[in-house]
This record gives structure tokens, sequence and C-alpha cells, in this order.
């Protein structure tokens, strides 16, 4: 997701109307339009000025270059040998692991394009194992906390049963086993 669309995603979480923020910065609310759906360039100072009109902030975090989860499932979709799609998933387990909180979090905001079940339940699970703060205990489905329902490393796992979507032999084997993928 681009910075745009991610502007226009936090004005409307935010409950600011484009005519709302047009006025907070001068302009019309059909150049907000138009800048959030990509139909007009904007300066960079626009930018600056309808993030800071909505109480966000424009920041830089470096990932060192480490394929995100969005990565991950364009590198899935393209390749067919399970050997290296299976090689994918431990690499993003592997950059989760490498990185701080915010790195973290920039790598696991885009949110991937769908792909079979069991390799979105695949790249959710190692999303999901993966907490954002370190510190965090692993407890599935917490609000304020990305961890997954064991503490058991996921890599093995990854190795040994995936793609298998029937028997669920691993907890994030796939929606047929009642599981669902975390909403991005």
């Amino acid at each position: 997701m681009g910075l745009l669309e991610q502007l226009a995603r936090h004005r409307r979480v935010a409950g600011v109307s484009a005519p709302e923020l047009a006025l907070r910065v001068g302009t019309h609310a059909s150049n907000i339009y138009a800048i959030e759906s990509g139909r007009r360039d904007a300066r960079l100072s626009t930018v600056e000025a309808l993030v800071a009109a909505t109480d966000a902030r424009l920041l830089i975090v470096d990932t060192g270059r480490r394929a995100s989860a969005a990565d991950t499932a364009e590198t899935l979709r393209r390749d067919l040998d399970d050997a290296h799609r299976a090689q994918a998933l431990v690499q993003l387990s592997s950059n989760l692991k490498s990185v701080g909180p915010l790195a973290k979090a920039a790598l696991t905001t885009d949110p991937p394009l769908p792909l079979a079940p069991t390799w979105d339940a695949a790249i959710a699970g190692i999303v999901e194992h993966e907490p954002l703060d370190p510190d965090c205990p692993h407890r599935h489905g917490s609000a304020t906390c990305r961890g997954s329902p064991t503490g058991a490393g996921i890599r093995g796992q990854l190795v040994a049963s995936f793609p298998t979507p029937t028997g669920c032999p691993n907890p994030y084997a796939g929606e047929a086993c009642g599981l669902t993928r975390p909403s991005w």
C-alpha cells in the first residue's frame, strides 16, 4: 500500500471527511480526492500538510531491504516450487526476527494480495508469531500484542508441513481448521 493510500485510509479511520481535510489545508475537496486516488501527483509539501492535518506523521523506517509480508506473498504467487516457497516463508520469519519493532511494523503494514488459503495462513502465522514488542507475551488474539498461540518456533513447522491444508498438523495450516487470517 502506497503512502497516499495509507493517508486516505488514515483520514477515513480518523473520521475526517475530504471536504474537512481540504478546509484544514486550504484547498478543494476535489484536490484531496484526486491526490488520494493518484490522479494528481502531490508535492512533498502538500503530502506533509495533509499528514499534519490528520494528526499523523511521516516516518522513514529502515527495513534493511528485507522482504515484507506483501513481498513474500508476491514471491509465493510467482514461484511454483514448494521448496522455494517454504524458503521464502522462512526468510520472512527471519526478517521479522532480525529487526526492531518499528521495522517489524513497516514490514507487516501492507496487506498481501490473497493467495491460496494455505499460503495466506502461513504468512499470517509468521506475522502473528513475531510480536511487535519483544517483551510482549505470546497471546493469540490480543488487541495490544501480536503473538502466536504457542511459543514454538515456526521455522521447522513451515518446512515440515506446508503446503498441507488438510489434517491441520500446524496451527496455521489454514481456514479449513477454523482459523482466520489476521485483518490487515
